[in-house]
């Protein structure tokens, strides 16, 4: 029987006729932690991501939990600081290292400085802990999204964690940068993913409420 040359080329590891290999977890952060907006850009990306928010997030009634943002990720301060001087109530994640988990915390202006060491941890809120109920919004950071809903974070799981613990109910919005939204990620089976993803060019798909006018 003749050998069919598909077959064979798959064999021999033909590489005109193999899959494109998906880039690994590590390789897409390391590539993020190389490529990401200048400061100019990052803080016009995160003046337009905002303003979308603001918009969509007026008629959600409860808690939001926010981020306070590292360099590489979307500067919300601004709004999360309109959304305190309106009386709101705004959590960031408080990481607790030592568990290997994290609880969103109250934040209070003003808000925790921006560290200058690029290496430093994470800023943490400085108000108490509120764990009694689930935040009606969650907006979450990553490396890497997908359309779908798919995320990449840092590689501590931290969020992962934080987000199998909510409610149905809560919304998931997944904020990042255009270049960070890609076809495709590795995914294993305890990555949770985001119900709606914006960036500085607007909502993937629908925004998650009706935005006003």
């Amino acid at each position: 029987m003749q050998d069919d040359p598909a077959s064979a080329a798959l064999i021999a590891g033909d590489a005109s006729t193999m899959p494109p290999k998906l880039p690994s977890k590590s390789e897409l952060r390391q590539l993020w932690r190389s490529s990401y907006p200048s400061s100019e850009d990052r803080e016009k990306a995160s003046h337009e991501i905002c303003n979308a928010l603001a918009k969509s997030m007026q008629t959600i009634n409860g808690t939001i939990m926010a981020f306070l943002a590292m360099r590489d990720e979307p500067d919300l301060d601004p709004l999360i600081t309109k959304w305190l001087s309106e009386s709101r109530t705004v959590l960031a994640p408080l990481v607790q290292w030592s568990e290997g988990t994290m609880a969103p915390a109250e934040l209070r202006p003003p808000l925790p400085a921006v560290h200058p060491n690029s290496k430093a941890k994470p800023r943490e809120p400085n108000g108490a802990v509120m764990s009694q109920s689930a935040p009606a919004v969650v907006l979450v950071p990553g490396v890497a999204f997908t359309a779908g809903g798919s995320r990449l974070g840092r590689g501590g799981g931290f969020y992962d964690r934080f987000l199998r613990t909510l409610p149905e109910s809560t919304v998931r919005i997944g904020v990042g940068f255009s270049p960070q939204v890609m076809g495709v990620l590795p995914t294993e089976r305890h990555d949770e993913t985001v119900s709606f993803l914006l960036t500085e060019t607007g909502w993937i798909g629908s925004p998650p409420c009706q935005e006003q006018p």
